[in-house]
Parts: C-alpha cells; sequence; structure tokens
C-alpha cells in the first residue's frame, strides 16, 4: 500500500496515468498468482501458498490505493464489510437520502456478485480461481487505458481548434 501511494503521489482524485501504473502492477501481480496457482495444479503446499497468499496480498492493498486514489469516496474493494457498513451508515443517519447510497449499494451488489463468482469457480474449476481476479483487473486497465487514450485525443483536438 505504501510503494502505491508514494507512486500515486499527492495529486488530486480521479485516473491518472500513475493511477493506471498502480492498476498494471496489481494486475501484473495476480496474473503472477493466476500462474503460480495453475503451475502447482492448485496444490502450492505450504511455502508456496504462503508466498502466493503474500502477493495476492500486496495487490489487495494496491487495489485499495487505486480505488482511494481514483476518487472514489466510502468505496471499499477489499472487504465486503466496509462497503456494507458505508451503506448502512448513509441509511441510519439519513433514511430520506436512500438514493444518495446506489454507488455504495451498487459497489456491494458488486462484491456479492465477486464473491459468488469466486466461491462458484473455486468449487467447480478451483484450479482456475485465482484466474478471474486476474482478469477482471486487467480489464479494467486495459479499458482505462483506452478511455485515457480517447481523452487525450479529444483534449488535443480542442487545443487545435
Amino acid at each position: 500500500m505504501a510503494g502505491g501511494t508514494l507512486h500515486l503521489g499527492r495529486g488530486g482524485p480521479g485516473w491518472r496515468r500513475r493511477t493506471g501504473a498502480v492498476a498494471a502492477a496489481e494486475a501484473a501481480l495476480l496474473v503472477g498468482v493466476a500462474a503460480g496457482w495453475l503451475s502447482t495444479a492448485a496444490s502450492p503446499g505450504y511455502a508456496g501458498g504462503l508466498a502466493l497468499l503474500g502477493v495476492a496480498s500486496v495487490a489487495s492493498g494496491m487495489q485499495s490505493v487505486v480505488t482511494i486514489g481514483a476518487g472514489v469516496r466510502g468505496a471499499s474493494t477489499t472487504y465486503l464489510t466496509g462497503s456494507l457498513t458505508d451503506v448502512v451508515r448513509g441509511v441510519v443517519f439519513d433514511p430520506h437520502r436512500f438514493a444518495a447510497g446506489a454507488g455504495g449499494v451498487s459497489r456491494l451488489l458488486g462484491l456479492l456478485g465477486g464473491a459468488v463468482l469466486g466461491a462458484l469457480t473455486l468449487r467447480l474449476a478451483p484450479i482456475w480461481a485465482p484466474t478471474l481476479a486476474a482478469a477482471l483487473v486487467v480489464g479494467v486497465v486495459v479499458v482505462a487505458a483506452g478511455l485515457a487514450r480517447r481523452t487525450a485525443r479529444i483534449a488535443n483536438r480542442r487545443g487545435h481548434e
């Protein structure tokens, strides 16, 4: 988390080139975890399991840094309870503004959906379990990079008008 935070620097919130770099590093770590898991046929042993868990933990911390750095208020991507707490607190403190918590509810549903997909994958095809997380993060990095290029082209065209 500290490395990702240092790399993002003190810039304002939003998805910037540095945010993409931290997300790409996270994706690389998750691809490494998936490769390690696949190479051991889902049986890494004690030492290998600890190593994979350590790398996955670093990636998880980087995911939190990316989320916070992107400026998503109240979002917790690593713990279901964090998002659930945020939604419940919003409803308790201001029950008339439940619609304002729609972002939190959608994140919560996304986390629940991810947990269900992860559990199904672990149950039905355990050797592929880590690839789901890696594929999702790689997908985010690719989409974000494409959007950043598109935004830069539009800004460049406006600058020449």
